[in-house]
């Protein structure tokens, strides 16, 4: 009898191997309940791994509920299926509507499922303007994170009006979205052993509006003890596009092309509570502008009012204070993020009346031709020598890349450097790969640079375009560099190379500017000063902001 009994007692808390049509499922207990997972081969190296997807991290927040923050699931009853993915969050994406409310899933690849095994765990965020994206593996596929033995968590977040609506007085609760990735962060903490992971060796990374977000948790007290190291990709939570002073015009705006009768902020969040997420999705869609450095729904400062806060105050005021996560960081950037598209932009540029001011950050206040005549000023001289711009590409590629990038990754980078004891190693990416998503999209832009995603190639399997390099190819040997850089940072804090092919000692920032970067191009190579001209013009733009740091940038 007591051999029957803890058989069956193992059957129930440990993990159940089952054979169906040639698949391999498995099924693993975890808090919540019972998993059906699937045993797979990885498409590089046919290595076997573990994945679970579609696997609920919050309660649904529908209906008139669509607003709230996300409250931990706590358990389902029978088996989960756990062997495919379930809906992505509302958004337009390739001009149609998909998505739905019900949409708060994470999902999990491991080597083994070993509880003894305490691996590193990586858990990506992924990126889309905060508009966009999920953590789907048709581009996010695991294959090359898992062969270096590290477990990978991607999930999805409420996005757009729904994950970023701000009345700017606690009427609706402020950065959903942020909040959702902060409840998935816990969700690792408590779960993640079961899978083969340890709950200390959480790296968290993302790029874009990933890259962004994985900062603001930095920044964030709510995210403190959540993760032991951020890896912060072609983002910063200071990217104009990241963050925005304007929510609650921004949302008197929705309302006015809702045609909806306001009174005042709780009216406004009411009547809104009763829209769908289509009809949400698609009024904030005509709120976007091609030019605009200044994303609409996105996140801003939270209104201290009955609710738990993710981001107190300014994220610039939160990087000067020193008030961020003491952990080792990687930030880094491509070399032509979205300069790379000047062609397109150029053309809209020269028959504006003052394109230069699109180019001004919202964070420097100029709101009037007294503040805004001297730095259009500095941008004709420094970027176009007072000439056409027509007559200048690099000059308009430069400056989309500086406007929307370069100087809020290298400013504050330099500064959370003197701010906290941790190191922090900062790259660019300068390899050229033909197969990032971007050159797929507009295949007719001629740019031989590594643009906006391109690292992603070298991060993860996309099934759809089969970015598998070929064996022994330049491609295949700049994967592998890549892999491995991120995968030590996970595992031990250090992201340098030391395969035989490309070893390299990867110093942290130092000094003025944090001088310290890598070049991760045909080589890897150690540099100094990063485009300091560049950088140390936008800085000088930033003084009243950054202050004294003004110093690391002379």
């Amino acid at each position: 009898m007591m051999l029957i009994m803890w058989t069956v007692k193992l059957f129930v808390y440990t993990l159940v191997l089952k054979i169906s049509s040639g698949d391999e499922s498995i099924v693993l207990n975890i808090p919540q309940g019972l998993l059906k997972g699937q045993k797979k081969i990885t498409a590089y190296h046919s290595l076997p791994f573990y994945s679970f997807k579609g696997i609920p991290y919050a309660k649904p927040n529908v209906g008139r509920d669509k607003f709230n923050i996300a409250v931990p699931l706590k358990k389902w009853s029978g088996t989960l299926d756990a062997t495919k993915h379930r809906d992505v969050c509302p958004q337009i994406n390739q001009k149609k509507f998909i998505g739905t409310e019900d949409c708060l899933f994470l999902n999990v690849y491991t080597p083994d499922l070993n509880e003894n095994a305490k691996r590193a765990v990586m858990v990506w965020i992924h990126g889309g303007r905060f508009h966009i994206g999920d953590g789907n593996d048709e581009s996010l596929g695991a294959d090359f994170l898992i062969e270096k033995d590290v477990i990978l968590v991607t999930m999805n977040y409420r996005l757009g009006v729904i994950g970023f609506l701000n009345a700017g007085d606690g009427s609706v609760p402020d950065n959903i979205g942020l909040k959702d990735q902060n409840l998935a962060l816990k969700w690792v903490q408590e779960n993640i052993i079961k899978f083969g992971g340890c709950p200390k060796r959480v790296t968290i990374f993302g790029q874009s509006a990933g890259g962004a977000s994985v900062h603001f948790h930095v920044l964030s007290p709510m995210s403190q003890g959540l993760f032991k190291g951020a890896i912060i990709q072609s983002g910063s939570a200071v990217c104009p596009w990241a963050f925005t002073y304007n929510s609650k015009e921004n949302a008197m705006r929705l309302a006015n092309i809702m045609n909806l009768m306001v009174t005042n902020t709780e009216n406004l969040v009411d009547q809104l509570k009763n829209k769908t997420a289509q009809e949400l999705i698609k009024a904030a869609e005509k709120m976007g502008d091609i030019l605009e450095m200044r994303e609409v729904f996105v996140p801003s400062v939270e209104a201290n009012v009955g609710q738990n806060v993710f981001l107190p105050d300014d994220p610039w005021k939160i990087i000067t204070s020193g008030k961020i996560a003491d952990v080792p960081m990687i930030i880094g950037i491509t070399e032509k993020e979205i300069g790379f598209a000047s062609s397109i932009f150029l053309p809209i540029l020269t028959v504006m009346k003052d394109p230069l001011v699109k180019f001004i950050p919202a964070a420097l206040n100029a709101t009037d031709e007294a503040q805004i005549k001297p730095i259009t000023t500095v941008f004709n001289k420094y970027y176009f020598n007072n000439m056409p711009m027509f007559m200048n590409p690099t000059g308009v590629s430069n400056i989309l890349d500086d406007a929307a990038f370069n100087h809020a990754v290298s400013i504050s980078a330099a500064i959370m450097n003197e701010r906290i004891s941790s190191p922090v190693y900062k790259y660019i990416l300068s390899y050229y790969t033909p197969n990032g998503p971007a050159k797929q999209k507009y295949p007719l832009l001629t740019y031989k640079s590594a643009v906006h995603c391109d690292d992603l190639v070298f991060i993860f399997y996309a099934p759809k375009s089969n970015n598998l390099p070929q064996p022994g190819s330049q491609e295949e040997q700049k994967l592998n560099e890549f892999i491995e850089m991120w995968t030590n940072f996970a595992k031990e804090g250090n992201p340098s190379a030391t395969n035989e092919s490309a070893k390299v000692v990867w110093e942290p920032m130092i000094g003025p500017m944090g001088k310290n970067y890598l070049d991760i191009g045909l080589h890897l190579t150690l540099k100094n000063f990063l485009w300091r001209d560049r950088v140390g013009l936008w800085a000088k733009l930033y003084k009243n902001i950054i202050g004294g740091f003004i110093e690391l940038f002379d």
